[in-house]
């Protein structure tokens, strides 16, 4: 089992940069994917999307986050308590 120390030192840049080198991820491809699921919505002004189970968060005509809609958390939560522990 691998040991979990605190790893508050490890900026987001570090781990998009790790997702891209190590694991193979196209980080321009996903922008582009989270670009045109956002842009009528930033055109507009939005605060906020709600599409797919995800709410991108949208301040000064840009999106500062992506987090798991309300009914998608609640799916998920009920995913984990009807499965099994490991």
């Amino acid at each position: 089992m691998t040991k979990h120390i605190c790893a508050n030192f490890v900026t987001d840049h570090a781990v998009v940069r790790y997702l891209e080198r190590e694991l193979g991820f196209d980080i321009e491809a996903i922008r582009q994917t989270i670009a045109i699921e956002t842009a009528p919505a930033v055109a507009m002004g939005a605060e906020a999307l709600k599409k797919g189970g995800l709410r991108y968060i949208l301040k000064g005509g840009k999106v500062v986050t992506v987090v798991l809609s309300a009914n998608r958390m609640e799916q998920l939560k009920a995913l984990k308590a009807g499965g099994c522990d490991d």
